[in-house]
């Protein structure tokens, strides 16, 4: 388990206040746009920036908000895509806010995740709906199949499956892949019986929810170690065998689930563009992903939009 240190500026705990937990390791202009449409007198924002981002910690070290409380993770980690690192950020940002709560909502957000609607909308929408958890499920065949090939064996050294030019990468690739071979032929499989379940990282869970996962972290963080892909796996599968399943409204509408807008459909997700406008402006979501610092238009756009 890492140790975090943070640095912080006049955080309140209120129960009206949001908690906006930001996992960010790239678009330094994104991150900015978002910091100030966040800097609101109803939130408390936690920020991790990725310990290889060493130039964008550096570029955000001195930021200081002027209505949010504030939290900086000093000593990050690296995490990875499909790495267990991924998991262990977001339990220890939702126990660092924990700690400084109780909150209303815990938002989750990626660094090039924008508010597509004003924080006074964002809260009277939450307000309004204060037993729900807005947390996707994917439920196709295709997830299904995929959820299953991840959770069936024991995925060794996963942090490093996309450090292609890395030695870490070279050196483990050959040690995970024979072990899947052996797993595979001996027909070994991961013990214990789970209901598990996959969605989205970015999530809008209560306190009651939040203290749940908190209470169980030692156990989450042993459960979900050598899963692939762990980050979109827990959060799920923890809700789903848990008291608050009755919280979950599966729609069918991940934007709905969760709020966001995100399209799967022309990208991986598509990254925004300003000739999307219109669309985002008239979607019923709060937030949406991902954009990109090169498009200037489009974040100002957006952000007349959610200062509205």
């Amino acid at each position: 388990m890492c140790n975090f240190v943070i640095s912080s500026t006049k955080l309140k705990a209120m129960p009206s206040r949001h908690a906006y937990l930001v996992i960010a390791h790239h678009e330094a202009e994104v991150l900015r746009c978002q910091l100030r449409l966040l800097d609101y007198p109803g939130n408390d924002i936690y920020l991790h920036i990725d310990a290889h981002a060493v130039d964008m910690r550096s570029a955000f070290a001195k930021w200081q908000p002027r209505h949010a409380g504030y939290q900086l993770v000093e000593r990050p980690l690296h995490a990875g895509w499909g790495g267990y690192n991924m998991v262990r950020v977001e339990m220890m940002l939702l126990r660092l806010a924990h700690v400084h709560g109780p909150y209303a909502r815990y938002h989750v957000l990626s660094g090039v995740d924008l508010p597509i609607k004003s924080q006074q909308a964002i809260h009277a929408f939450f307000a309004a709906h204060p037993h729900r958890e807005y947390v996707s499920f994917w439920t196709t065949p295709e997830h299904n199949r995929d959820l299953r090939r991840k959770v069936r064996y024991y995925y060794l050294f996963n942090e490093h499956l996309k450090d292609k030019h890395s030695w870490k990468h070279r050196l483990t690739t050959p040690v995970r892949k024979i072990s899947l071979v052996i797993q595979k032929a001996l027909f070994l499989r991961r013990r214990g019986k789970r209901d598990w379940r996959k969605g989205s990282v970015w999530v809008s869970i209560t306190e009651d929810f939040c203290a749940y996962l908190v209470s169980r972290m030692p156990q989450v963080l042993a459960l979900y170690r050598y899963l692939l892909c762990a980050d979109e796996i827990f959060l799920q599968t923890e809700l789903w065998n848990s008291p608050f399943r009755e919280r979950v409204v599966l729609s069918g509408s991940l934007e709905e689930e969760s709020m966001r807008l995100i399209d799967w459909q022309r990208g991986y997700p598509y990254v925004w563009k300003y000739e999307d406008v219109d669309e985002l402006r008239q979607s019923p979501c709060l937030f949406a992903r991902k954009f990109s610092g090169n498009d200037t238009r489009l974040l100002e756009a957006v952000t007349q939009m959610a200062t509205q």
